[in-house]
């Protein structure tokens, strides 16, 4: 279905995926607490929290200029990639759910300690 669908209907998708995603929330929600706590002021916190938005994009804005210069070899290396992360899938998600797990655990017990 992926290989198949129009761009209007995968802009819909990623609105309702990101609308619906508690993971990005999360994320999101996060970064934004962190910046408070930062207390620098609005407009830099502004600037920090769109440079988060754009490094928690940048991997996907990537593959997007790569696919604009170079589609013929794109196409390539994302079927590759594709297979490895459908490969190893479980495994990446038990990673990164370990390291920010413990993140979070990490700051709580400060949290909780100080």
């Amino acid at each position: 279905m992926i290989d198949t669908i129009t761009p209007v209907k995968a802009f819909g998708i990623g609105c309702i995926l990101v609308a619906a995603s508690p993971k990005l929330w999360a994320f999101t929600l996060n970064a934004i607490a962190v910046i408070g706590e930062a207390q620098i002021g609005q407009a830099d916190s502004t600037l920090v929290f769109l440079l988060f938005g754009l490094l928690a994009e940048s991997l996907v804005l990537l593959l997007i200029l790569i696919r604009i210069i170079r589609p013929e070899q794109v196409t390539r290396m994302l079927n590759n990639l594709s297979a490895w992360l459908t490969q190893h899938n479980r495994e990446l998600l038990i990673a990164i759910s370990l390291v920010f797990g413990l993140y979070f655990l990490v700051k709580g017990i400060s949290r909780f300690l100080a």
